[in-house]
C-alpha cells in the first residue's frame, strides 16, 4: 500500500490512516510504511524447548518462518501505531524490540526484517537525522535484493522514500530514478489503487514542475487525485490536501 510512510520540525504535521505525514523541501509526503499484511492472526514464537538439530537446521537456512517472525512483526506493528500517534520514543522502543527478536532468531534475511529497517529509517527522518535515515534505507534495500524480493509494495514504499530523500538533498536525477523504480514496483505488485501510490505520483509531479514540465506534472497530479478519491475519505487526507495545493 503501499506503506507509505512518516516528522517534526516542519511546518505542517498531520495524522492519517497511513501514518504520521509531513512535508519538507518540495512539499513531499513521507509516512510509516505498512507492516506486512499476510500474518493476520497472531501466532506466538515457537517454544524454546526444541532439539538442537532442528534449531541448527533452522538457523543455518536463516528462514523467516511464520512461527519465528510473527512476534517480531507484531512488535513492529505496535511501533507503527505509536508513530501514528506521535509517540516517537515508544515507537523506536518497539522497533528495537522487534529488531532484537528478528536477530535472536537469526531471521535477518526476510522481507519483515527489511521492512523494519525501513521503518527505523523513517523514524530517523522524523528526527532530521538524514545520514542515519539513508543508512537504514540502504541496509533495507540490501536485504530486499539479497532475498530477491519483487512485486512488493513495501519495497516500492522504500524506493519512494529514498527518492524523497534525494529530492531533499537536491539530488534530482537520483530522485527521479528512485521514483521510477518505485512506480514499476507498485505496478508489478498490483498496488496502483493505494494512497501510497497516489503519494508517489504527487512527488513525481512536483519533480516535473520543478523542471518546467507543467503538462506532464499535471498528468501525474490528475491520476494521483483519481487514486486518492477512489481509495479513501479525501476530506481527512493531508496527502490529498497537499495534492490539491500543488494543482493550484
Amino acid at each position: 500500500m503501499g506503506v507509505g510512510a512518516s516528522l517534526l520540525k516542519h511546518s505542517v504535521v498531520g495524522v492519517a490512516l497511513s501514518g504520521i505525514v509531513w512535508w519538507a523541501g518540495f512539499g513531499l509526503r513521507r509516512s510509516f510504511l505498512p507492516a506486512l499484511q499476510e500474518q493476520a492472526p497472531l501466532i506466538r514464537r515457537e517454544s524454546s524447548v526444541e532439539s538442537d538439530s532442528r534449531k541448527s537446521h533452522r538457523r543455518k537456512k536463516k528462514e523467516c518462518k511464520k512461527s519465528e517472525c510473527v512476534t517480531a512483526e507484531e512488535l513492529m506493528r505496535m511501533g507503527i501505531c505509536y508513530g501514528e500517534q506521535g509517540r516517537l520514543g515508544k515507537a523506536m522502543g518497539k522497533f528495537l524490540e522487534a529488531k532484537g527478536a528478528f536477530e535472536d532468531e537469526r531471521a535477518m534475511e526476510c522481507a519483515g526484517y527489511a521492512n523494519l529497517l525501513a521503518q527505523i529509517g523513517i523514524w530517523y527522518g522524523m528526527q532530521n537525522q538524514k545520514k542515519e535515515e539513508m543508512d537504514k534505507y540502504l541496509e533495507a534495500q540490501r536485504v530486499y535484493r539479497k532475498i530477491g524480493t519483487s512485486s512488493s509494495r513495501e519495497y516500492a514504499g522504500l524506493l519512494k522514500n529514498m527518492g524523497i530523500w534525494f529530492m531533499e538533498q537536491g539530488l534530482l536525477p537520483e530522485a527521479m530514478e528512485k521514483f521510477k523504480e518505485a512506480e514499476a514496483q507498485y505496478v508489478s505488485a498490483g498496488a496502483t489503487r493505494t494512497t501510497n501510490y497516489a503519494g508517489l505520483l504527487t512527488s513525481m509531479g512536483k519533480w516535473l514542475l520543478h523542471h518546467g514540465s507543467e503538462d506532464d506534472a499535471m498528468a501525474k497530479f490528475v491520476v494521483a487525485r483519481q487514486t486518492y478519491e477512489a481509495t479513501e475519505d479525501t476530506r481527512a487526507s493531508p496527502g490529498y490536501a497537499g495534492l490539491l495545493m500543488s494543482m493550484g
